[in-house]
Parts: structure tokens; sequence; C-alpha cells
């Protein structure tokens, strides 16, 4: 975790932690939108480190298959 950190941190990533309510797509299909602690946040890419049925859960909407297999 913390070398993964320390390589975010060197890019330039913007790291926001917390409970993770809902994540969609942007309208044009090149973002997300991913909503945290009752914000939404419009970012380019998105890293899941939850248990896999935890992304299955928040992935359910967006791919029916990948959330079956998370599961």
């Amino acid at each position: 975790v913390e070398a993964l950190s320390a390589k975010l941190d060197a890019g330039g990533v913007r790291r926001v932690t917390g409970e993770v309510e809902a994540l969609d797509r942007e309208e044009d299909g090149r973002g997300w939108r991913v909503r945290v602690g009752h914000e939404w946040l419009a970012v380019s890419q998105v890293i899941l480190a939850v248990p896999a049925y935890a992304a299955g859960a928040l992935v359910r909407h967006l791919d029916s298959e990948a959330a079956r297999l998370l599961e």
C-alpha cells in the first residue's frame, strides 16, 4: 500500500479516501463521477481498493456481468 501511495503521489495523482456511496460514468463516457461523503467528484480514473464484493455492488448498474463475477 505504501509503495503504491508513493508512486501515485509522485505522479501527481489526487487521492480521496472515504466510503464511496456511488460510482457512475460521465455522460460523455470519458470519465467517472464518484460520490464520497455526500459530494460528487468528477475524475478521469478510479482505483477501487475494496473487497471484490464491494466493487461488485458499486458497478452492478454499469456492468451486471462484471458485478456477478466480483460478488
